[in-house]
């Protein structure tokens, strides 16, 4: 699913463990994160096939690598 935030009162919850690729900011954008804890990085996985595994899926070749699931 690609969601498409063009306009300033648009946003999207992305709930626990959902794996996401942001991409293609406008220059003047702003990304902002709202969450209930302190940032932790040794919490995110950043590598899909180690998300699958997680999930219990089998990758798929050609997936996204880059971005995380928290």
């Amino acid at each position: 699913m690609i969601v498409e935030l063009n306009r300033p009162g648009l946003g999207v919850y992305i709930p626990r463990m959902i794996w996401k690729d942001m991409y293609d900011f406008s220059p003047d954008s702003v990304l902002l994160v709202l969450a209930s804890t302190h940032y932790d990085g040794n919490e995110y996985i950043r590598n899909y096939q180690e998300y699958m595994e997680i999930m219990g899926c089998r990758g798929r070749q050609g997936e996204p690598g880059g971005s995380a699931a928290v």
